[in-house]
């Protein structure tokens, strides 16, 4: 027997990938009866509240109200078509813009720590969202997530709380 807030979140992601969003999973707050997804693409968020007051919204959210704006749209028949929109290629390069600042903030807060990060990669198996350079001496990590959740750091990793020499030690 499916739960109403189980229904929602159903209701919720089959609105937002009929927008062109890919949501990631849902987060569930830990002082409400909300829980939250992002798209991996636009960041674009939906809200699922089961208990909503008598004057809130049971769904909500950008992602349920506006198509994703990455490179891609979902035209009538569903099919997936690439988009040359100025809007779009505007927000790809703010998005680009944004993941290359962090990666720049991220190397800064590791050299503080005396490591040495050269490149960031993907890590696809978790998602377009994550990006994590290795320092080239002692192979400590730094981990850019653009979708942190409400627990997590934007920028976590052991080269945050080890410095290089000690991560050698510890070898």
């Amino acid at each position: 027997m499916p739960t109403k807030l189980r229904t929602l979140k159903a209701k919720a992601l089959q609105a937002c990938t009929s927008r062109g969003h890919k949501m990631s999973r849902f987060h569930n707050s830990i002082w409400s009866h909300n829980s939250y997804s992002k798209c991996y693409h636009c960041y674009m968020e939906v809200c699922v509240n089961d208990k909503p007051a008598p004057n809130d919204i049971d769904i909500s959210g950008e992602a349920v109200a506006l198509n994703c704006k990455h490179n891609y749209q979902i035209d009538i028949d569903n099919k997936v078509t690439t988009s040359c929109d100025s809007d779009d290629v505007n927000y790809s390069n703010k998005m680009l813009n944004k993941i290359r600042r962090l990666k720049v903030e991220a190397r800064f807060l590791a050299s503080t720590f005396d490591h040495d990060i050269k490149r960031f990669k993907t890590l696809k198996h978790l998602g377009d969202h994550y990006y994590m350079g290795t320092c080239v001496n002692c192979n400590a990590h730094i981990i850019v997530d653009m979708d942190p959740g409400p627990c997590r750091n934007v920028i976590h990793g052991l080269a945050l709380i080890y410095t290089c020499k000690e991560m050698l030690n510890r070898k």
